[in-house]
């Protein structure tokens, strides 16, 4: 006869110290007489019902020895084998069938129905359904062969029909607390939030010391935006259950879907210790690390997740932390490994590809371009928004612009699906009017020693306060010593870090500030918060300088560009209304040291045309060097400078060099040098080579600042032009070339005309406090004319979705 018939075999219902006690008292009799077979089960079925498992199963497994033909004891062993997940569990069911009693039809039902459940853990759903199905046959109304046949329907998408399956077993069996859970769980994924809530409610009547349908309901109230509530059961299921390590990962999920990604990974640690071998928990707090800056030790994390179970995912994750610190070999490796994986990963597919260009290998540029069209191409079909577009890396090669807007609105889809999601926790309503002052927030990870804060560390104290209140949000730290930090927060009215905000707060924080138009200065690149930007806590929201192209993001209305940045013929490919300014970089004169420096101390001969190109090797492109190539044939004793980022490029480019007739000893590489020497090692040169794809945007500006002159060349896309956005922001426009044929002779000319380089070196120096790129005063009038346009729009028609095109150069002076 079976004995232990409980549907989810969880005998507590005697006090544990009792049943402990008992089990002591049996392990004692065993010690005086170990063959007594009735004080042997006892004792086995007692550790059973105390969860130790380990123990049950040896206890049965012995007493098989003696009682080798006991279906009851089989049926035991395999009830021990199911709750721990073990395959066993249908080998123990099988034999439990075997030796059962042919006319005892009850029991089979009972044995069958487990071994369904054994089939169904080791995902045999057709094994499952057959006996259950036989089961039903003979009883129609068993319940619980109406709950794993509605588990197996679940299984198979079938949602309906197996909500309707479970609200039969709890008509059959109204106290059944997991039927209410399953009814719930079916109900949530209709979408009926408030329906499964109920069943979760139902379900802590009948058992409220059970976790799962409170962290299950959890999930329901997050989905209507009641977070305090969802976060308060979250607690309680940690609190009923504090060695489950499920609770602690719907815990760290809500603080990551939140933002909170400092406190997930205080709460994914806790799952680490509970459970050591779960690799997505360890993968998670790199992942909540990488969210908060925290690159560093996070890599660690990522090893021991691929340690314990390799994925796709965290290889990719391990090469990228690699990537970050300039190890791209060890990079390679990773992004082969994920691909190996899981060749569906295409993200390491694109890095692969960038890390070719990074180390100007040309050997398969041509395959690497077909490749990355035809890779995005099944991205975007397959609809894979669980992987990350890497939107810098197509700039290094000639990609259409109608893919650059393809993949921006592709990338833009997870913060848009976050955003809608947030905002039913946090609705934001907006109301527009006249007012004298208008509140204007900027936010970027990027308020630091970094190429966008350099560019921008002077702009803030410039603008209008009579009309303007100017705000800052920063998204990530900076260091005690940072350069540049403080004269940035000096900028500002109101300064405020929300690197450590969870997205609901950050965007209520914005929101309570009263901005009015907010400005991006960071984009798609590391640390920005898109999912702030999302929830629109910002009537108008703009992007401008961070990010060369468009972010395909319905919550950005705006990009502040000028006509060399985005001309009017590509304003199609701009999911934002573009905003033309008179220009759109500016910087700040960098400051030249008060030093003697010669060629010769830089590693440059003292005579020749010395032609700069201190871009990062991924821009440059076979095409471009080929005429770089031909510039030094034609100009004898010129040399080209360059940034020497890694062996393999140096020797890469040598190579290619010598191919066409140069001598490997006219390029010369730069090592790293303190950024004063660098800026300084400028005025030795003669001109700087911009590059093609992915122009100059930074670097140009520190080139130009020191008096050295850029030619630059231009495509269609936003990174090709900026190079050029930054020359006509000097007044040098000669400088600006249509196409590499222009550019080559451009280059050549002016090569040989030193009289007129010295011109236009000297225009340089001389302007350098106020041409436009350098006129910070001038640029906030602009931004500020930009803004009450966009504002006056916005009155016009009380509707962001009904803005109309408007340029604004004409009213700007």
């Amino acid at each position: 006869m079976i004995k232990i018939e409980k549907e989810d075999y969880d005998i507590m219902q005697q006090n544990t110290t009792q049943l402990q006690a008992e089990l002591k008292n049996c392990l004692k009799q065993l010690e005086r007489t170990p063959q007594d077979v009735k004080i042997l089960s006892r004792a086995s079925d007692l550790f059973f019902y105390l969860g130790q498992l380990d123990n049950a199963v040896k206890g049965y497994q012995h007493l098989l020895q003696f009682q080798p033909f006991n279906s009851s004891l089989f049926y035991k062993l395999g009830l021990s084998y199911l709750k721990q997940e073990d395959n066993n569990a249908v080998y123990a069911f099988k034999k439990a069938l075997t030796y059962l009693d042919p006319n005892d039809q009850k029991t089979k039902a009972i044995i069958r129905i487990r071994l369904a459940k054994a089939y169904k853990l080791q995902e045999e759903y057709k094994k499952a359904r057959k006996l259950v199905d036989q089961v039903l046959k003979r009883e129609p109304n068993n319940a619980s062969a109406l709950s794993i046949l509605g588990q197996l329907e679940q299984q198979d998408e079938n949602t309906e029909k197996a909500h309707e399956l479970f609200l039969k077993v709890i008509e059959l069996i109204p106290k059944n607390a997991a039927a209410h859970v399953n009814a719930g769980a079916t109900a949530f994924i209709q979408k009926a939030f408030n329906a499964a809530i109920s069943h979760y409610q139902n379900a802590i009547q009948l058992k409220p010391n059970w976790a799962n349908p409170h962290r299950e309901m959890a999930r329901a109230y997050e989905a209507l935006g009641k977070v305090d509530e969802a976060l308060a059961l979250l607690k309680k299921a940690v609190k009923l259950a504090p060695k489950e390590a499920e609770n602690y990962k719907y815990l760290a999920a809500f603080h990551r879907t939140q933002g909170n990604h400092k406190q997930a990974i205080e709460v994914s640690k806790q799952v680490t210790q509970l459970d050591p071998e779960d690799a997505e928990a360890w993968f998670n707090i790199g992942s909540s690390m990488t969210h908060v800056g925290i690159t560093d030790a996070c890599l660690p994390y990522f090893k021991k997740a691929f340690e314990l179970k390799p994925s796709a995912q965290a290889a990719y994750a391990i090469g990228n932390i690699h990537q970050t610190n300039k190890k791209i070999e060890a990079a390679d490796e990773w992004f082969l490994k994920s691909i190996e994986l899981d060749e569906t990963y295409y993200t390491a597919t694109y890095q692969l590809i960038a890390n070719r260009a990074a180390k100007c290998d040309w050997s398969q540029r041509a395959e690497d371009q077909a490749k990355i069209l035809a890779t995005l191409q099944k991205h975007l079909e397959a609809e894979r928004t669980d992987l990350p577009l890497p939107t810098l890396y197509f700039n290094y090669f000639d990609i259409p612009m109608e893919w650059h807007k393809a993949y921006n609105i592709h990338y833009a889809k997870t913060s848009q699906q976050q955003g809608e999601k947030l905002l039913k926790q946090f609705p934001i309503n907006h109301t527009i009017q006249a007012k004298e002052r208008l509140r204007i927030g900027y936010i970027s990870p990027d308020f630091r020693d970094h190429p966008v804060g350099r560019l921008v560390s002077k702009l803030f104290q410039h603008h209008n306060r009579s009309k303007f209140n100017i705000y800052g949000y920063s998204l990530a730290t900076a260091k005690e010593d940072d350069p540049y930090r403080a004269t940035i927060e000096a900028g500002f009215d109101v300064f405020r870090e929300l690197c450590f905000m969870p997205t609901t707060e950050a965007a209520k924080q914005i929101v309570e500030d009263k901005i009015d138009i907010l400005i991006d200065l960071g984009g798609h690149t590391a640390h920005t918060r898109p999912d702030i930007l999302a929830m629109q806590p910002a009537l108008i929201q703009a992007h401008m300088i961070g990010y060369p192209n468009t972010m395909g993001a319905n919550y950005m209305q705006y990009i502040l560009a000028d006509p060399y940045l985005v001309p009017e013929k590509v304003f199609d490919y701009y999911t934002e209304q573009v905003i033309q300014m008179p220009s759109s970089f500016l910087g700040a004169p960098p400051m030249i040291p008060d030093m003697e420096l010669t060629r010769s101390e830089v590693g440059l001969p003292e005579e020749g045309v010395v032609f700069v190109g201190f871009n990062r090797p991924s821009k440059i492109e076979p095409e471009l060097f080929q005429v770089w190539m031909n510039i030094l044939n034609a100009v004898e004793g010129s040399v080209l400078w360059l940034s020497d980022f890694s062996d393999v490029t140096r020797k890469n480019l040598q190579k290619t060099a010598e191919a066409t007739g140069v001598d490997a000893s006219r390029l010369i590489f730069s090592e790293w040098q303190p950024y004063g020497k660098y800026i300084k090692s400028h005025q030795l040169c003669d001109l700087f080579l911009d590059t093609w794809h992915y122009s100059a945007g930074s670097t140009a500006i520190a080139a130009i600042g020191a008096g050295l002159p850029m030619l630059t060349v231009m495509d269609d896309n936003n990174a090709s032009r900026m190079g050029a956005s930054i020359v006509s922001a000097t007044g040098l426009t000669e400088l600006i070339c249509e196409d590499l044929a222009s550019y080559q002779v451009k280059a050549i000319q002016l090569a040989k005309n030193p009289e007129h380089l010295q011109l236009l070196k000297q225009h340089l120096i001389e302007h350098r406090t106020d041409m436009r790129l350098f006129n910070n005063a001038q640029f906030a009038r602009q931004l500020e004319a930009a803004f009450e346009q966009m504002w006056e729009q916005a009155l016009q028609v009380k509707a962001l979705d009904a803005f109309e095109a408007f340029d604004i150069r004409e009213t700007i002076k």
